[in-house]
């Protein structure tokens, strides 16, 4: 069986395109994808600006490194370093964001034991206060007591007398 030069032609022209599909199909990146998400989800808490700006800029950096790196077709390993990078660099940031977290517990634990112990104080005050009234109104009915027993005293001696 003899082919035209034309199906020939054909045959290495189909190959060509079957070869070009198969080498610009998107390689996939389990490395990559882990990153972006740890990525996204540290951009996505409301501290991470304010306690990981610089970690969340250094992860944000990388992760761009390492999608440039796949889309121009540079080696895998290249791509997972680069998403690695950018990985830690992303749960460096999320270290921080908890430890920021933590640290705004603390102080609002802190406040909150401290108004307790005011609370506690102001109370012990009161109720110091309200015993020194009570003692107070039992000193001046014990003096009422002793004045009229004082009274009785005198008109018993004026009866005697």
């Amino acid at each position: 069986m003899r082919y035209t030069t034309s199906q020939v032609v054909l045959a290495i022209a189909a190959a060509g395109m079957l070869l070009a599909g198969c080498a610009s199909s998107p390689r996939r990146s389990p490395e990559l994808t882990q990153a972006r998400d740890a990525v996204q989800s540290l951009s996505s808490q409301p501290r991470a600006m304010e306690a990981a700006e610089p970690d969340l800029k250094a992860a944000r950096a990388e992760l761009s490194r390492a999608e440039t790196a796949r889309r121009n077709g540079k080696p895998m390993d290249e791509v997972n370093q680069l998403a690695y990078l950018a990985l830690r660099h992303a749960q460096a940031g999320q270290a921080r964001v908890d430890a920021a977290r933590s640290q705004a517990e603390v102080a609002q634990s802190t406040q909150e034991r401290q108004q307790l112990l005011l609370d506690a104080e102001k109370h012990r005050a009161l109720t110091a206060q309200q015993q020194a009234q009570s003692a107070q109104q039992q000193v001046q009915a014990a003096q009422g007591q002793a004045q009229q027993a004082r009274m009785q005293a005198q008109a018993a001696q004026q009866q005697l007398a």
